[in-house]
């Protein structure tokens, strides 16, 4: 929803401050995506893999992983949260998706810490013990 300048100006607000403040804030919403930092965090892994490797990796985030997690806040993201996730992986048959998929979740998770936008991994502790 756009704010009319002259509404603003109407309450003593500046337009171009309005503007930047609201900037800023969506900056900062897009800075805690799950989905930005799962793509800062492939391309670290593009410095490191082979191309048909990361392919892999991004196929598997793409299918299994940001379908439904990807406009979360990573701040927000629980150890229930993953395990729903995974639960629909689980749900296809497939241990070694599962298991690659909790990886990549795991992987983007700790990334998120060394970059400093969470605190610590909620995944630390989180035992996947899926049985087909």
């Amino acid at each position: 929803m756009t704010v009319d300048a002259r509404s603003l100006l109407a309450n003593k607000i500046d337009p171009k401050k309005y503007r930047d403040i609201k900037r800023k804030e969506e900056a900062e919403v897009n800075q805690y995506l799950f989905e930005n930092i799962a793509n800062s965090w492939v391309a670290l892994k593009s410095l490191e893999l082979k191309p048909t490797g990361l392919k892999t990796i991004i196929n598997s985030l793409d299918n299994f992983i940001l379908p439904s997690i990807a406009k979360h806040s990573i701040k927000n993201i629980d150890t229930s949260l993953v395990m729903e996730t995974l639960q629909r992986i689980q749900d296809n048959g497939n241990v070694e998706i599962l298991m690659r998929n909790y990886l990549y979740i795991y992987q983007i998770m700790d990334h998120a810490t060394v970059t400093g936008l969470i605190d610590h991994n909620p995944l630390d502790k989180l035992k996947v013990n899926f049985t087909l």
